[in-house]
């Protein structure tokens, strides 16, 4: 196996808008509202009630993000790409928080957490019939929630961590298994750790995920890992922090939220991987 250390972000011509992913820009003052910017560099931004972890499904079709208030208004919300009509509003009675949800490779269905007072799980809804989505998992009341279920293996299985750890659910079978993401690492610090996985849930060959690495002074960065070669390639954008990596359809473009060494914050990136580096392409 071997790493890739090397980043470039040069020049590209923009990317139709089909070709990106949504992604969180910037709470407002307010606490109240959100910027969403759109798939192109050249778009304008979306703005909608507060709310965070945006994707759009394959096909561009649909976009779902989470909305809440903070305290008990939370919900996975799902809308048209262009128009922004709503298309489901997934709400959960008894449910304390929502987070990272997750499209399948037809669009169709969206997966995302809930904790509950009696128990962490993960729910499967389907845009295309009215009704409760169905259940997935439920964790009992586990110390750490179940968290950042996606779509994995063409839609077959389910990554998510628990506990700290990362595990996937194959749909066909139900068998779980713990999945040892540090043998990817290369030469980093055993105690790395693994923030934010991103299967791409259209080919489920190439994974991203985004890892808090112990130095002095920490930092994070984001890895890329192509199955077919069995190797990773490290992504650090210009030596600031970076997370929460998000793929589009063509499996080829990510976006990410990334802090500049001189920033009080971040900001989203839109980036392509080459096969190699990470070229940047807007934000």
């Amino acid at each position: 196996m071997s790493l890739v250390a090397t980043v470039v972000f040069a020049t590209a011509v923009s990317q139709p808008i089909s070709a990106f992913p949504f992604t969180y820009a910037q709470k407002q003052e307010d606490g109240q509202s959100a910027v969403f910017l759109l798939k192109s560099p050249n778009s304008s931004p979306i703005r909608i009630g507060f709310g965070h972890d945006p994707i759009i499904c394959p096909g561009g079709k649909y976009m779902a993000y989470v909305v809440t208030d903070g305290k008990t208004d939370q919900r996975i919300t799902v809308t048209e790409t262009e128009s922004q009509k709503l298309v489901r509003n997934f709400v959960i009675d008894g449910a304390m928080a929502f987070g990272a949800p997750s499209f399948n490779r037809t669009g169709r269905e969206v997966m995302f957490e809930v904790q509950k007072k009696d128990g962490n799980e993960i729910l499967r809804g389907d845009l295309m019939q009215d009704r409760q989505p169905i259940n997935v998992m439920t964790m009992g009341n586990s110390p750490a929630p179940v968290a950042f279920p996606t779509y994995a293996k063409l839609s077959t299985s389910v990554i998510f961590q628990l506990d700290r750890q990362w595990q996937e659910i194959d749909f066909s079978t139900n068998k779980f298994s713990t999945l040892d993401w540090k043998t990817w690492l290369g030469g980093l610090p055993s105690n790395t750790k693994i923030t934010r996985i991103a299967p791409c849930p259209t080919n489920g060959l190439i994974t991203a995920y985004s890892a808090d690495i112990p130095a002095n002074p920490p930092f994070s960065a984001v890895f890329i890992y192509d199955s077919t070669k069995g190797e990773s390639v490290r992504v650090s954008p210009i030596g600031s922090q970076a997370h929460t990596p998000v793929w589009a359809q063509d499996n080829i473009s990510l976006s990410l939220m990334v802090k500049e060494q001189s920033a009080t914050d971040f900001a989203p990136y839109l980036v392509r991987f080459d096969g190699k580096n990470l070229v940047k392409v807007g934000r």
